[in-house]
């Protein structure tokens, strides 16, 4: 009896030090990159980071909408501020590419009507990671969705994802304790950037 009394207890503390591990592991993991669903990033290198210099935003926040419904409450476009050189693109364009992505950013409680939206999005496509769009961010109150079915992030001649580490590292410099609102999120990152208010 007393045997298995000690087993109970010792398989109970090894299931609670598994439990620890594995936890730390996810939190881990869920600080390093702020993109949903982490395994479609398969393509994209994190730790291969752009000249956070070499970017900009605009934040777009529109005015509350009292209709009913599911309404964007702006949007957040990333850029780079000049071209990338891409012997490919250069050959068949004549001149290198300009990395962008654009976020619309909805309530949290939006969320079921972006996780539907994002995988329509990658069933449309016809380009294959890193290229495919659809991107999801949840970032304190908010969703950020990416509404693009292929994206222009990609250099041609070396694969090299250009967008999504930028934006990953800017997200991960916002403090979220002082994150109540898109403004506040937006001017902490480490970049220039624009914010404009619609009146519509």
């Amino acid at each position: 009896m007393a045997g298995s009394c000690s087993e109970i207890y010792f398989m109970k503390l090894l299931s609670l030090v598994i439990l620890i591990v594995c936890s730390s592991k996810l939190s881990g993991q869920t600080n390093n990159i702020v993109f949903y669903a982490r395994d479609n990033y398969s393509k994209t290198d994190f730790s291969k980071i752009d000249s956070l210099s070499s970017w900009f935003y605009v934040l777009t926040v529109n005015e509350p909408s009292n209709e009913e419904g599911i309404h964007p409450l702006g949007q957040l476009m990333f850029q780079r501020t000049t071209t990338v050189h891409d012997s490919i693109t250069e050959k068949v364009y004549g001149g290198g590419f300009l990395p962008n992505i654009s976020f619309q950013v909805y309530k949290i409680k939006d969320s079921a009507y972006c996780f539907e939206k994002s995988l329509l999005i990658k069933k449309a496509a016809s380009c294959v990671a890193p290229d495919v769009g659809g991107d999801i961010i949840i970032f304190g109150n908010f969703i950020f969705l990416n509404l693009s079915i292929c994206l222009q992030c990609k250099r041609f001649d070396n694969a090299i994802d250009y967008c999504r580490p930028v934006i990953n590292q800017l997200f991960l410099s916002v403090d979220k304790r002082r994150a109540i609102s898109l403004e506040q999120i937006v001017r902490q990152f480490p970049i220039e950037g624009q914010i404009m208010k619609l009146p519509f």
